[in-house]
């Protein structure tokens, strides 16, 4: 059974390899829920497997692979942003026609190495690379670039400067509420959205790493249990319990601090 205090305590059914629910513990305070339909089996580098689809055959299960891989990164992007409190998105882009994605990764790292000199200090970040969609569709190349979430606003000639290789932009978003400062749940969710659209849309990318971070970032703590449908529902039933959809996702808030998948809530 889960208990959510106020205090953000949690308390778990004792799971060993089997489990339906997972949770993560951000420094913040905040404790993110996810529930899945399915029994699922801790893998053996900690992911995740349900129990359907151990004995499938070798073709189902690549292609789940692939689905679970595009997922988990997704996920590993936005937790990391919002762990790391990275709540401003920058976004460079390439003047020429880069479309090989070994120069653009060393051009990031080159550029990450520079803005670091120049402020005297290591940014923490995470980084997004991905094909420019329009230019694609004016030009046909399928033109590179990255989105970039960090911790701190830099006048844009700066950053622009530093980049050298094009353009940059600044992701103002609506529920901002200054003019430099978006909100860490929005860029975590941009983040994680351009990441796992751009994954899906490009199969040839499959196996191959689509996001960069710096060293040293903060994780939030995980854990897994068991959850029973109707204590799931319990918690929908929460007077402290509201219900609101995002880009097609699902999330509930508990105690307005707490932040819950729960698309794959039973029922």
């Amino acid at each position: 059974m889960i208990i959510a205090t106020i205090d953000n305590t949690v308390k778990i059914r004792p799971s060993r390899s089997i489990f339906n629910l997972t949770y993560r513990r951000y420094s913040g305070g905040d404790i993110e829920y996810n529930f899945f339909k399915e029994y699922q089996v801790i893998g053996r580098n900690g992911g995740r497997k349900k129990l359907t689809d151990i004995n499938k055959n070798q073709q189902v299960k690549t292609a789940l692979y692939r689905e679970q891989a595009r997922i988990r990164a997704g996920s590993t992007v936005r937790r990391l942003v919002k762990a790391n409190n990275l709540y401003i998105m920058w976004s460079l882009t390439y003047a020429a026609e880069v479309i090989d994605r070994e120069k653009a990764l060393y051009d990031f790292k080159k550029f990450m190495l520079r803005l670091n000199y120049q402020l005297g200090e290591k940014i923490p970040y995470v980084a997004v690379i991905e094909v420019q969609r329009k230019r694609e569709a004016k030009t046909g190349k399928p033109v590179l670039h990255f989105h970039m979430a960090i911790d701190r606003y830099i006048a844009k000639k700066q950053l622009q400067e530093i980049w050298g290789h094009g353009n940059v932009f600044f992701t103002n978003f609506k529920d901002s509420k200054e003019r430099i400062s978006g909100t860490v749940e929005s860029v975590a969710g941009y983040m994680s959205k351009y990441l796992k659209k751009d994954m899906q849309d490009n199969p040839e990318m499959a196996g191959r790493k689509m996001y960069l971070n710096s060293k040293g970032l903060k994780r939030p703590n995980k854990g897994h249990g068991i959850i029973t449908a109707d204590e799931a529902k319990d918690i929908q039933n929460s007077s402290e319990y509201t219900r609101e959809i995002k880009d097609g996702v699902t999330f509930g808030i508990l105690n307005a601090k707490k932040l819950i998948n729960v698309a794959n809530i039973p029922g």
